[in-house]
């Protein structure tokens, strides 16, 4: 992460480089913005929560468009993750969740997406093994995507998927095949 939010000036990070960004992303018509907390950047103590929670809350009274939105990419399991954002007390914060990476924490994707509800504003297409942070080729792994994309029907989800799938040296072939299977798939749980 380029501009992590612990550890700084909270002030600086607001005035300097969140909030130019945000305005930045607003300008250019987007708006959702994704703060991954993972890896060396994942939340590790309540301080920390506390901190982000400051900081992004600044960041989004500063902002005169109120369209944008937040959404954390996190390790969090389900619970603590509602929890998280749910402090931040605005419907402008959410949670962009990838099906790879919480498959690999060995986390209940469907009954997550259950749980988050409309918290989920974007989805990572990614597969994996349990365990593993190695991605693999979509349906191959341990992701279980019929489940997935049926719950994310139910709760009326109409966000973006992006595909962060795995790639030989053909990755245009790769490609086209993992959004094949992922188009065969949305087909059948469609609203």
């Amino acid at each position: 992460m380029k501009y992590p939010l612990v550890g700084r000036d909270p002030v600086q990070v607001v005035n300097r480089e969140l909030i130019p960004q945000m305005q930045y992303a607003a300008k250019i018509g987007q708006n959702l913005i994704l703060i991954p907390l993972l890896e060396d950047h994942a939340v590790k103590s309540e301080g920390e929560k506390q901190k982000i929670i400051s900081v992004i809350t600044q960041a989004l009274n500063g902002m005169r468009d109120n369209t944008l939105r937040i959404a954390f990419e996190t390790e969090l399991p389900v619970n603590e993750l509602i929890d998280f954002v749910d402090r931040f007390k605005s419907p402008r914060v959410g949670v962009y969740y990838d099906i790879g990476n919480c498959t690999s924490y060995g986390f209940d994707c469907p009954r997550d997406f259950k749980m988050l509800g409309t918290r989920v504003f974007g989805v990572h297409v990614k597969d994996r093994k349990g365990g593993s942070t190695q991605s693999v080729i979509l349906g191959t792994g341990d992701a279980d995507f019929e489940k997935c994309f049926a719950v994310l029907s139910e709760i009326g989800y109409n966000g973006t998927y992006i595909l962060q799938a795995w790639r030989s040296d053909d990755y245009l072939g790769d490609a086209k095949r993992q959004l094949e299977f992922v188009r065969e798939i949305l087909k059948k749980h469609e609203s």
